[in-house]
């Protein structure tokens, strides 16, 4: 995620939450199974420098078809005023493992009169 494109109006953000999951990625199944394994989330704020966070993703067992995304809530004393976020995958299994996200929870910050005299 990033605020540096082409046309961008946006000065930068901050990152509250996110739901996640992680999934085996595999072209041969119609649905990917749940996985266990972590990610690190990596913030770059427009003062410079970058803030980290980690997250585990847990699954009952291997034989697991279906399990819930869980909420990342991100400290929000750091993860402030950020132009860009990346997430890694990390451990031993992050190599065929693909993350999943939705219903990210952030705050923009537009640059202020953009255009004007």
């Amino acid at each position: 995620m990033t605020v540096n494109y082409p046309d961008s109006t946006i000065k930068s953000f901050d990152l509250h939450s996110f739901y996640f999951g992680l999934v085996l990625d595999s072209e041969n199944d119609v649905a990917s199974k749940p996985i266990s394994g972590s990610i690190l989330v990596t913030g770059y704020p427009s003062s410079g420098g970058t803030v980290t966070a980690t997250f585990t993703y847990t699954v009952s067992g291997l034989l697991t078809v279906q399990a819930d995304m869980i909420k990342a809530s991100l400290d929000q004393t750091k993860f402030r005023c950020l132009t860009q976020v990346t997430f890694e995958l990390t451990g031993a299994l992050a190599i065929g493992t693909a993350f999943v996200a939705d219903t990210f929870d952030y705050t923009v910050y537009s640059n202020a009169y953009l255009g004007a005299n």
